[in-house]
């Protein structure tokens, strides 16, 4: 077995031991409906609209002290956003604006610091501090076309839905900030409520724009996490 993981198990161990109060470790699962939106940092490149989406998991929380955890499991999460951008239609061979629907799907492992309260009878609050991992697991887009045709008038095609997957990077990090609640049903199995904040810090953009192909496109994808779980 790998040093580094030995030496992990014993201090987690360890930390449980001396900190008899709290059980050693906490398993279980949430659901988590999101906001997510893109914010763009090409030139030229707009914010459109905001992402309805979903999301599930695994939860686990390791004690290391007194009401002091390390969360982490696994989160499946469906988000996107919406931009609008110059663009040039190749089949109808003219320059416009593209108004694009990303719906992206990823997995994600979170690592944050959980720090609760002492109970106040049933409940217990907490607010966590970490990073997210993700990878890209899906990525499809609504597009529809916005141009002038000869006589000046605007027009904007049908929406045509597609995938995308190559022009989203693999790969995806993120600050994690989160604020929350406990309510105990019994010793140890308690139902959990929280509002995290899920800030991008890499770009999930992989390409080019079309009408100036010197220009890189880059965009961060947030999203505030509303999830409801039970932990035992």
């Amino acid at each position: 077995m790998n040093k580094k993981v030995v030496l992990i198990l014993l201090f987690l161990v360890s930390s449980a031991v001396v900190f008899g109060q709290a059980k050693p470790f906490r398993f279980g699962i949430k659901v988590s409906p999101n906001i997510s939106w893109l914010q763009a940092s090409t030139e030229g490149y707009e914010h459109d609209g905001t992402n309805f989406g979903f999301g599930w998991g695994f939860i686990s929380d390791f004690s290391v002290a007194d009401n002091y955890f390390i969360s982490t499991g696994f989160d499946v999460i469906f988000n996107g956003g919406e931009l609008s951008y110059p663009y040039v239609d190749n089949q109808l061979d003219i320059e416009g604006t593209l108004y694009r629907e990303y719906n992206l799907k990823y997995f994600q492992i979170p690592v944050t610091l959980k720090m609760r309260t002492n109970k106040f009878g049933s409940y217990a609050f907490f607010g966590n501090l970490g990073l997210g991992s993700a990878i890209r697991i899906g990525a499809k887009a609504k597009d529809q076309f916005e141009y002038k045709d000869t006589k000046g008038e605007t027009i904007r095609t049908d929406e045509t839905e597609h995938t995308i997957t190559d022009e989203i990077n693999l790969f995806k990090a993120s600050m994690i900030f989160g604020i929350g609640m406990e309510y105990y049903v019994d010793e140890s199995t308690s139902i959990v409520f929280a509002v995290n904040y899920n800030n991008g810090f890499t770009n999930v953009l992989n390409g080019y724009n079309t009408v100036a192909p010197s220009l890189k496109e880059k965009a961060q994808l947030n999203y505030f996490e509303f999830s409801v779980g039970i932990i035992f």
